[in-house]
Parts: structure tokens; C-alpha cells; sequence
């Protein structure tokens, strides 16, 4: 805080990450130290699923802070919100957040009884933040479809070697994804994966390099035997 000050920056707010629940003698103590009012020191404890996050907030009134730091007027009746007025002195009308459909999604994440179990196929799966955006993508989806997600890791040299535990892996996926990459290492063990994939009907969805696979493949396997000798 004093670090953030000499800067020029005063927060109206503090989130307290722990574990459990901030108790109330740590958020004075907090709120003394910082000049900071007690009723806006948040605990953001741990919950079941990133998702709660948001609930755990607005259950603490960090809606009411942001609207009173705002000034913004919270009007019951959303036809009654009216901020044509061009007086800058007017506060802003506002309805309060509903958050029924989005609390009712956060509780049902961890209850789906379906599992559905994707074979993410690449060549960084020691860095999975390598794919994090496909990660997060297949997450939201799983969660709009109401099933329990199981990504399968496969190495795409693996798929090239014949390996038993990457082909028994591919085979017992629901759908394939085959994200973007560099290089030719591996590539071949891509285009094994859209093969099987094809073969056998199951899902394939390539991205970027994982689409040339697919399209490699099918030219490969699939065309006539006098447009071969042009691949």
C-alpha cells in the first residue's frame, strides 16, 4: 500500500486471497493499517470453482461499493432507468445485477454426471500454456453442454513411434482436437490422428496446423489414385 501510494494510488478496495474466510479482527486490521474502511476489505477465500468467484464478491457488497464510488442510484424497476439527463451532477441510474442464471451454472460445474473426454494432440504438452486459450475453449463448452470434462494429453511424436498408451488414449476418446504448432516435429503424428479420426467417425477439430493435418490426410488417403502422384 505504501509502495502503491507514493505512486499516486489509493484503492477504494481490498481482496484479502486466503485459503479460509478473512475473520473480522484481520479485515480491522487491514482496514487500520491500509485507511481503508472495514466494509471494503473483501475476502476471496477459496471455492469449489472459479466460477463462485463473482457470487462470493456480490454476496460482500462489492456491487454496493462500486455503485456508491460511482455514484450511481440503484432504481428498482429497470423502465424506470432514465439517464438522458445531461447534468453531470445527476447520478447515474442503475438496476441491480442479476446473477440467477450465472449462480445457477457456477453450482451445477461440479455435478455433471457425463463425462466427455477430448485428446488434445501436440507437440508442447509439457507447457500446457501453450494452450491455454484451446484449454479455456473446451472448458466453456463442456460447461454450456453440462459435462464433466477429461482432457487426454497425446504426443503427437508418440502417435509417429506406434506407442501403445498414446494410441490406446486416442482410441478411447470422445473427439479429437488438434491445435496449431510449428515445425514439421510431429506433424506426421497429426495427420495419424485425423486418419483415425476419419476412419472411425469420431470428431477431429483442427486448428491452424492441425487443420493443414486433416486436409494433408484426406489428399493422402482419400483422393483418387490419379491426383497421388501430385501430393
Amino acid at each position: 500500500m505504501k509502495e502503491l501510494r507514493s505512486l499516486g494510488l489509493s484503492p477504494s478496495v481490498i481482496f484479502g486471497r486466503s485459503s479460509e474466510p478473512l475473520e473480522k479482527a484481520t479485515k480491522q486490521k487491514i482496514s487500520g493499517f491500509c485507511h481503508v474502511p472495514v466494509d471494503n476489505v473483501l475476502s476471496v477465500h477459496d471455492v469449489n470453482n472459479i466460477y463462485q468467484v463473482p457470487l462470493l464478491l456480490m454476496k460482500q457488497g462489492l456491487h454496493l461499493i462500486i455503485m456508491k464510488q460511482l455514484g450511481l442510484k440503484v432504481v428498482e424497476d429497470k423502465s424506470l432507468v432514465d439517464n438522458s439527463s445531461n447534468n453531470i451532477n445527476d447520478l447515474v441510474k442503475v438496476h441491480m445485477p442479476d446473477l440467477g442464471t450465472w449462480s445457477e451454472m457456477a453450482h451445477k460445474v461440479d455435478n455433471f454426471d457425463q463425462k466427455v473426454t477430448i485428446a488434445l494432440i501436440g507437440k508442447y504438452n509439457g507447457l500446457s500454456d501453450s494452450y491455454l486459450s484451446v484449454l479455456k475453449a473446451l472448458k466453456h463448452s463442456s460447461i454450456y453442454c453440462e459435462r464433466d470434462l477429461d482432457v487426454v494429453w497425446i504426443d503427437a511424436t508418440m502417435l509417429e513411434e506406434n506407442d501403445n498408451q498414446a494410441l490406446s488414449d486416442l482410441k478411447r476418446a470422445d473427439g479429437v482436437i488438434v491445435p496449431g504448432g510449428f515445425g514439421n516435429r510431429g506433424f506426421e503424428g497429426k495427420m495419424i490422428a485425423a486418419n483415425y479420426c476419419r476412419k472411425n467417425k469420431v470428431p477431429y477439430l483442427g486448428v491452424c496446423l492441425g487443420f493443414q493435418a486433416m486436409v494433408i490426410e484426406f489428399c493422402r488417403n482419400a483422393t483418387s489414385e490419379d491426383m497421388k502422384p501430385l501430393l
